[in-house]
C-alpha cells in the first residue's frame, strides 16, 4: 500500500490552512469585510471564507488579484516563515559600561538605531562632562528624579517623566538627591 499520496494530500491542506489564516490576518489588519475583498477578488463571500479556512484553493489569477487588492507580494504571502529566535534575557550589567564620572553606572544596551541607554546614577552623582551629536534623545526617568542639563539650563524630572530634546546642544544629567536615579535613554543616532 502506498502512503505517498495520502501524505502529499494531507501536506497540501496544512498549506492550505496556514495560507488561508495568512490571507485572513492579512484582511482584518486591513480592516476590510469578507464580502469586499470578495467582490474584488470575484468569488462568492462563502467560498473565501472556505479558502481563509483552508478547505479549498484559488485559481491563479484569482490569487493574484487577491494579493494584491492586500498589497502584499505573491512571494512574501508564500514565504516559509522561519521559527523565531527565543526571546534573549540577560542582565543590564553584561552590557557595555561606558565611563561617564563617578557614582554613574552607563551601559548601551544597544547600539544601532536607535541606541538604547540604561542609566543608573548613585546619590550626588552626575555625567562628568556634558556632551552633544546629532539626533534626538528621548530619556524615560523610571527610579527617583534627575535634572537634566541642557545648555545652560536645568530642568528637573521624576519617575514616569520623559524628557526629549535635540542632542545638538550640549546636555547631561545629574542626581542632585539621596536616592538613586534610574534612566533609559532612547537615541536616534548613534554615538557610542
Amino acid at each position: 500500500m502506498n502512503t505517498q499520496p495520502a501524505a502529499h494530500e494531507a501536506e497540501l491542506t496544512d498549506r492550505q490552512r496556514v495560507l488561508g489564516a495568512r490571507l485572513q490576518a492579512l484582511r482584518r489588519t486591513r480592516g476590510l469585510t469578507r464580502s469586499q475583498v470578495a467582490a474584488e477578488v470575484g468569488v462568492s463571500t462563502s467560498f473565501l471564507g472556505m479558502v481563509e479556512r483552508g478547505e479549498t484553493d484559488l485559481s491563479l489569477a484569482r490569487f493574484t488579484r487577491l494579493t494584491g487588492f492586500l498589497g502584499i507580494s505573491v512571494a512574501d504571502l508564500l514565504e516559509e516563515d522561519p521559527a523565531p529566535a527565543p526571546p534573549r534575557v540577560q542582565s543590564i550589567s553584561v552590557a557595555p559600561a561606558v565611563d561617564r564620572g563617578d557614582g554613574v553606572d552607563y551601559r548601551v544596551i544597544h547600539r544601532e538605531h536607535p541606541q538604547l541607554v540604561a542609566v543608573t546614577l548613585a546619590p550626588r552623582a552626575e555625567f562628568a562632562d556634558m556632551r552633544s551629536h546629532r539626533g534626538e534623545d528621548i530619556w524615560i526617568v523610571v527610579e527617583g528624579r534627575a535634572t537634566f542639563m541642557y545648555g545652560a539650563g536645568r530642568y528637573s524630572a521624576e519617575a514616569g517623566n520623559i524628557v526629549s530634546f535635540p542632542g545638538i546642544v550640549a546636555h547631561g544629567v545629574a542626581n542632585e538627591t539621596e536616592l538613586p536615579v534610574s534612566l533609559i535613554a532612547v537615541c536616534s543616532v548613534s554615538y557610542w
